[in-house]
């Protein structure tokens, strides 16, 4: 018999702190709830494991990508980490769980969760991002920070091959491969997406709706270890240094930096690139 509910994570040693901190937050505020929890990992210690088990009991899985993927061109695969591909492995679990989500690493869980698992019906949910492009269009994709899984993906058994044959053959061409492959598989096999949810579950620091979302999601470079400063975030890191977990190297908030990004973005861009920035202004006016 299926189980309801498993969170999947993948992640390396480096990294393990912030894994340990996502999971005191499931358990923080999701204790009432039942779920496994599955990480895909390469080269975490075994006292980070023993103590991310203390937890919350953790299923630790080796984390090895296909062999074909190593004969493709060194420099496509160094612009990611192939541990990013493990998100594929998210359809196999489907055989054992009802429902699977994946959760990034950069991530910050500071609610209850209830609101996600019961409102993702559809086959699976995703967050829709608005970007710009090198050349300023406007584009539309989905987010893999959070992705939720549900059975009721038709032929789920053949998407994990499908995933990894894709990134094979398109890989020279990708700069986020798991996110590229899963918008092409929605469209692929016509998977349907939950649309709308009551809560903010894939959430960016910038917005200034971050501090009442269920999730906030450091997306990009700047990460709650090394830009902006999250109470919660904090919080779940001293407990993890108090139970003797291996530290973030080189940890280094910027309160004050994170501060004018969500609340002046444009001076905030005119003080860390004031020539880029001018510039834009200048054309914007001149349009």
């Amino acid at each position: 018999m299926k189980k309801d509910l498993v969170f999947v994570l993948g992640a390396t040693q480096n990294i393990s702190f912030a894994l340990a901190n996502v999971i005191i937050g499931l358990q923080r505020h999701n204790g009432h709830l039942y779920f496994d929890i599955i990480v895909f990992e390469q080269g975490i210690t075994e006292k980070d494991k023993s103590i991310i088990t203390s937890i919350h009991p953790t299923q630790f899985i080796e984390y090895k990508a296909p062999s074909s993927l190593k004969s493709k061109n060194l420099e496509s695969l160094n612009r990611f980490t192939a541990l990013s591909l493990s998100i594929y492995e998210c359809f196999s679990l489907l055989k054992d769980y009802k429902k699977v989500i994946w959760l990034d690493c950069d991530i910050l869980v500071q609610k209850k969760l209830d609101k996600l698992i019961e409102q993702t019906n559809d086959q699976m949910w995703m967050f829709l991002e608005t970007n710009k492009t090198k050349d300023n269009q406007i584009i539309q994709c989905y987010n893999s920070g959070i992705v939720v899984f549900n059975e009721s993906i038709e032929d789920y058994a053949q998407l994990t091959k499908w995933c990894y044959d894709k990134t094979f053959e398109m890989l020279d061409s990708l700069e986020n491969p798991d996110q590229a492959i899963l918008n092409l598989i929605i469209q692929a096999f016509g998977i349907k997406i939950t649309t709308k949810l009551d809560g903010l579950f894939n959430c960016h620091p910038i917005s200034k709706n971050s501090h009442k979302a269920e999730i906030v999601h450091t997306a990009y470079t700047e990460k709650f270890w090394n830009f902006y400063y999250y109470k919660q975030w904090e919080e779940n890191y001293k407990k993890w240094l108090n139970l003797g977990g291996s530290p973030c190297i080189n940890k280094k908030n910027k309160p004050f930096e994170g501060f004018l990004r969500i609340n002046s973005p444009l001076l905030y861009d005119f003080i860390k690139k004031p020539r880029k920035t001018f510039k834009s202004i200048f054309l914007a006016k001149e349009c």
